[in-house]
């Protein structure tokens, strides 16, 4: 499992395979069993930011900004709940980091060991799960350091606790170097532009958000009016609404060094030669932020204390800011079930390629298709992907990469990928067959023009090819 890797089947660094790997052999490998580790990882995360959230700005603010920043900040991460993927994990691991870094940066007097110790850990974990850890791992030491220098204490201790982290990393760079290359020389990912930096940005200010902003807002005009009209001072109004507290400051200095986040992976993907990882997913994390500007903002909106010599219309301002909540729960919740249902099923109820296409075998163009019909088939081995490095060559984008992963497959899990030949092997000792055509380009390239075939193309995609003289 080790040896795979560090194969080319995934260029990510190998923490989540190795959890995975014990997890399997724990509760098996079913579609089910195979996405619950990503639904935990993100329901810890929100665990961890409420806790996080809740000792700093109280259990009104941290609930709403949990709702508000995983609900409708970032719809997108809740479609990876769905996923066998370690987009989530990732971001539970940040949550942990954020966590730590809050008791290192409130600790009075010297940091102890264990904390440092756990701390190293956590970043190690980030490094060696995801390729852009460092920039996570890294916006928390810029923010140790911003705090430091605001509070005026030494950082040395804790900044080396996150710089230990990543020194596991050292021995994984030969990997790493492997790994890169496999988007030579072209990506799947497009190289970002301004617009794609701009939508990027643009796509946490959903409709919801503004929405809910817009009841915050409201709730904090009414909060400044009720107690203007009942002779509080418009001067300390604003002192309290506008101060950071001691407590406040550590999270808050997170907002900028995650913010400029996607701007450094906008540059990596842009410079000369460079490979492109502007997606989404990948920044997923950036939404911790989110959760911590959202706490922040509901905090201060809920403007109950300078009510505090008139208690009926405090009573009756907190219950219309706990109606918020409770709103903005119930929607949050509602936005969840809505994008579970929306889910696609990955589990085909009928495979009907099996079913309508006789007892020849298929060769799926697609490396996707082929991997859903792959697990989920009564009749696996009815299945083809043909490995051939020249056609994805011509494919581009990330053809190049998808033939690279399934020889990984294969060299890797051979009894697992039986369906996985290359194109010599195949095309030398096959008279029938029919073909599941996509955007790739093997039938096309291979097929179509060969002498040595006939194709007669029919609906769905499908292509029926028989050899027109057999095999030497």
């Amino acid at each position: 499992m080790m040896a795979a890797t560090t194969d080319t089947i995934n260029a990510a660094p190998p923490l989540y395979f190795i959890l995975m790997w014990g997890w399997v052999h724990l509760f098996g490998n079913s579609a089910l069993a195979l996405r619950l580790p990503s639904a935990i990882a993100l329901g810890v995360a929100m665990l961890i930011m409420f806790h996080v959230l809740r000792r700093v700005y109280g259990t009104l603010a941290a609930t709403l900004a949990v709702a508000i920043a995983f609900a409708f900040c970032d719809p997108a991460l809740l479609l990876q709940t769905t996923e066998a993927r370690f987009h989530t994990l990732i971001v539970a691991e940040v949550a942990l980091a954020i966590l730590l870094y809050r008791r290192m940066m409130t600790w009075q007097g010297k940091v102890p060991f264990r904390l440092l110790a756990a701390n190293a850990g956590i970043h190690a974990c980030i490094v060696m799960t995801h390729y852009f850890g460092p920039l996570f791992s890294g916006a928390i030491l810029a923010a140790v350091l911003l705090t430091s220098t605001a509070q005026r204490f030494n950082p040395s201790r804790a900044a080396a606790s996150i710089v230990s982290g990543w020194t596991v990393f050292l021995f994984w760079i030969p990997v790493f170097l492997r790994h890169q290359a496999m988007g030579k020389p072209s990506s799947w990912i497009p190289i970002p532009d301004a617009t794609s930096l701009r939508t990027y940005y643009g796509h946490y200010f959903t409709g919801d958000f503004w929405l809910l902003l817009a009841g915050l807002l409201l709730s904090l005009i009414t909060g400044f009016a009720i107690a203007l009209k009942y002779g509080r001072k418009i001067r300390p109004l604003f002192s309290r609404l506008f101060s950071v507290r001691y407590r406040e400051l550590p999270l808050l200095m997170l907002l900028p060094s995650f913010g400029v986040i996607p701007l450094v992976v906008y540059f990596i993907s842009t410079r000369p030669g460079g490979d492109s990882g502007f997606l989404d997913r990948y920044m997923h994390s950036v939404t911790l932020a989110w959760a911590i500007l959202c706490a922040h903002l509901s905090h201060r909106a809920f403007f109950t204390g300078a009510l505090n010599r008139r208690l009926l219309l405090t009573k009756v301002l907190n219950i219309a800011q706990a109606t918020v909540i409770v709103v903005a729960i119930g929607w949050g919740g509602w936005a969840l079930l809505q994008h579970g249902l929306k889910a696609k099923t990955e589990n085909p109820s009928e495979d009907l390629l099996v079913d309508t296409l006789g007892s020849e075998r298929i060769v799926v163009e697609h490396l996707h298709e082929f991997l859903k019909r792959n697990f989920y088939s009564a009749q696996p081995y009815r299945y083809l992907f043909v490995v051939d490095h020249e056609v994805g060559l011509k494919e581009g984008g990330g053809g190049p990469l998808n033939h690279q992963i399934m020889a990984g497959l294969k060299r890797n899990f051979p009894k697992a990928f039986t369906g996985v030949i290359s194109n010599e092997e195949f095309l030398s000792g096959t008279t029938s067959f029919w073909v599941k055509r996509s955007d790739m380009l093997w039938w096309r390239f291979r097929i179509e023009h060969n002498p040595l075939f006939a194709s007669e193309v029919g609906e769905d995609n499908l292509v029926h090819v028989e050899r027109l003289a057999p095999p030497e």
